[in-house]
């Protein structure tokens, strides 16, 4: 029979394991990842206070009262006694640099791990290099899922793109009406990746400029009787999903 202190250890580990995965977490973040998408964060609170009076977490809580917990050193020093690869990721807390895109990012990497056939890479861990797609594609996602049907790319779209945002992000879909009908665009061959769909968490105004330019870029001159917005609504209906953020 399980006791409650196991539990309790249990949950801190899933926490320092979250926290070393995701960088940083709030803790409405922390809460859907170990005790479930629509818990009460009383126990996540709780536990947070101990790890932090342990010194295995840092926080610092912001001008609006949120709190935002990161690896420790000593936390990190725990993970790797149990095997893991782990480094402190206090250093995050300094700026918090791009804070409210890592959230979003974070949040429906989160919605994914409550599957557990699906395998998560989180914007810290992409950045950080574990995602390894070569140097072809020029781009990297915001989260990246792999499911048993194929690969999730996501982007998270808050602020307005430059012009070599565009070209990059064309030059990337463009890349999906390369493969032969039926088949699904390669990611990474050597470990098997290949690409379900895009997905764009973003405004409805990010989604109407999207089509525009995804109508005036593709290669629509090799499909017969097909106009441009046309293939522009087919290739959005095959390989792209929307997340809207209004």
């Amino acid at each position: 029979m399980t006791s409650n202190s196991d539990i309790a250890d249990a949950n801190a580990r899933a926490i320092l394991t979250a926290l070393n995965r995701y960088g940083y977490l709030r803790v409405a973040d922390i809460t859907k990842l170990v005790w479930g998408w629509n818990a009460s964060d009383t126990m996540c609170r709780r536990t947070t206070r101990r790890l932090r009076d342990d010194k295995l977490v840092d926080e610092k809580r912001l001008r609006d009262g949120c709190l935002v917990f990161a690896l420790s050193v000593r936390g990190a020093n725990v993970l790797r006694k149990l095997g893991l690869n782990a480094h402190a990721t206090r250093r995050l807390l300094g700026s918090l640099g791009n804070f409210e895109h890592r959230c979003l990012a974070n949040v429906i990497a989160i919605y994914y791990e409550q599957n557990p056939e699906n395998q998560v890479l989180t914007e810290f861990q992409i950045q950080s290099g574990l995602l390894n797609l070569g140097q072809s594609l020029n781009k990297l996602p915001d989260y990246f899922v792999i499911t048993p049907e194929g690969c999730i790319w996501g982007e998270v779209e808050r602020s307005r793109r430059s012009n070599l945002d565009w070209i990059r992000l064309m030059r990337f879909l463009k890349l999906i009406t390369t493969c032969a009908p039926g088949e699904n665009p390669e990611l990474n061959a050597s470990q098997d990746l290949y690409l379900l769909r895009v997905e764009f968490v973003c405004t409805r105004a990010f989604e109407a400029a999207l089509r525009r330019r995804l109508a005036s870029h593709l290669p629509y001159k090799r499909f017969e009787e097909r106009s441009p917005d046309g293939l522009a609504d087919d290739f959005i209906d095959n390989w792209i999903w929307f997340r809207h953020l209004d």
